[in-house]
C-alpha cells in the first residue's frame, strides 16, 4: 500500500454512539484498502469520542480530530477536508453503512470515466437495520427540484478546493448546495448500483422539517439562498428562484405566477441544463412535467389552467414512464370542470 492514501473519508460525529462502531467498521473492511478516515468529532458529551479513540488505537489509517466547541455538520466537514492527503474525497455519517465495495468501485467509475464526482444509488434501511428499499438517483438536471446525487459518492479534491468547500451558513443544507454547485462546473457520472446504506430514524432531517413549522420555515430560507447562487452564476430572473421555492412546497402554488412567467422560468431552466456535464445528464423539463402532474392532482386547479398547461406541456400526459391510470385521472379532472 502507497504510504500517501489516495482516498480520505471523513467521518464527523455529534452524540453519535448509537452507531458509530457500525459506522467505522463499514469503512476499514472495504475493498479498497488505500484510504484514511478521517473521524471529526464535533464536541460531543456521549462516547462518540472514546469509540473513535478505541478504534484508532489499533488502525494507523483512522485520524481524529475534536473540536473544542460544537461547529455544526458544515464547518466539521471543512475541517475534516482540510486535514485530508488523498486526492479523492468522500465522507460519510455516523449513522450510515459503506457496503464492502464502495470506495473500490466508485474510484474505479471515476478513473474509467474520466470524471470529477462519481455517485450512486443506495439501500435505505429502518433504524434497526432492516432493508426498505432501493433509492435510484439521478437524472443531475434534476437537482433543482431536490437531492439526485444522494449520500453515495466520490469527488477530486479539486473540486472541493474549486468551490471553497462547504458553506457554513447553510446547516442542513450544505452538501445540496455543494452539489448544485458542482453539477455547472465539473464532470459528473452517475453509477447504478446500490454502495451504501442510509439509515431512516426519529432523528433524521426530514422527519424534524415535517414535523416542525418554524425548522420548515428556516429550511425553506436556505433553499432560497441556495437557488439565488446559482442564479447569481447563470443570470436568472427572479421568477424562477420563486417557482423552484413553490416547487418544493415552501410555498403555496400560483399557477396564476406560473403561467404569466413560463417562457422565462423555461428558458432560465436551459440555461441550467446546458451547464451540466454527466452521465445522466436527463432532461430537466420532463422533471418538470412531474411537478406540473403533482400539480394538478393536488391542487384545486380552474379549468383554464389545466387545458393551458395539458397544451403547452403534453408531455404532462403522454410521457410513457407515466402511469395511465394518474393520466386519465388528471384527464377526468379537467372533465369534470366542464
Amino acid at each position: 500500500m502507497d504510504c500517501i492514501p489516495n482516498i480520505s473519508v471523513i467521518l464527523p460525529v455529534f452524540n453519535g454512539e448509537t452507531f458509530l462502531e457500525e459506522a467505522i467498521e463499514s469503512c476499514l473492511k472495504q475493498t479498497w484498502k488505500n484510504f484514511e478516515l478521517i473521524i471529526v468529532d464535533d464536541c460531543s458529551s456521549d462516547n462518540s469520542l472514546k469509540i473513535a479513540t478505541y478504534y484508532a488505537n489499533f488502525d494507523q489509517r483512522i485520524k481524529i480530530i475534536s473540536n473544542s466547541t460544537n461547529k455544526k455538520l458544515p464547518a466539521s466537514l471543512n475541517i475534516g477536508h482540510h486535514s485530508a492527503t488523498g486526492k479523492y474525497l468522500t465522507w460519510t455519517s455516523d449513522d450510515n453503512i459503506l457496503k464492502g465495495n464502495m470506495l473500490e468501485v466508485l474510484l474505479d467509475n471515476m478513473i474509467k470515466n474520466k470524471a470529477d464526482l462519481v455517485f450512486s444509488d443506495y439501500d435505505i434501511i429502518e433504524e434497526d437495520g432492516r432493508y426498505r428499499r432501493t433509492q435510484e438517483l439521478g437524472p443531475v438536471s434534476g437537482l433543482l427540484f431536490g437531492n439526485t446525487i444522494g449520500a453515495s459518492f466520490l469527488y477530486k479534491k479539486k473540486v472541493f478546493e474549486n468551490l471553497s468547500g462547504f458553506d457554513e451558513d447553510l446547516y442542513t443544507l450544505e452538501d445540496y448546495d455543494f452539489w448544485l454547485r458542482a453539477s455547472i462546473k465539473f464532470k459528473l457520472h452517475h453509477i447504478r448500483e446500490s454502495l451504501y446504506l442510509y439509515r431512516i430514524h426519529r432523528n433524521n432531517l426530514t422527519s424534524i422539517v415535517d414535523e416542525d413549522p418554524e425548522i420548515k420555515r428556516i429550511f425553506g430560507n436556505k433553499h432560497k439562498i441556495v437557488y439565488e447562487k446559482i442564479s447569481n452564476i447563470l443570470g436568472w430572473s427572479e421568477s424562477t428562484i420563486r417557482f423552484l421555492y413553490m416547487s418544493r412546497g415552501f410555498e403555496s402554488w400560483d399557477m396564476e405566477f406560473f403561467k404569466n412567467n413560463f417562457s422565462t422560468i423555461k428558458n432560465d431552466l436551459g440555461k441550467f441544463q446546458a451547464r451540466v456535464n454527466a452521465n445522466d445528464k436527463g432532461k430537466i423539463f420532463q422533471k418538470m412535467d412531474m411537478l406540473l402532474r403533482h400539480v394538478i392532482l393536488n391542487n384545486p386547479l380552474d379549468k383554464k389552467y389545466i387545458a393551458w398547461l395539458l397544451f403547452r406541456r403534453p408531455g404532462i400526459l403522454f410521457d410513457p414512464h407515466y402511469s395511465k391510470k394518474t393520466s386519465l385521472k388528471i384527464l377526468k379532472k379537467y372533465v369534470d370542470y366542464n
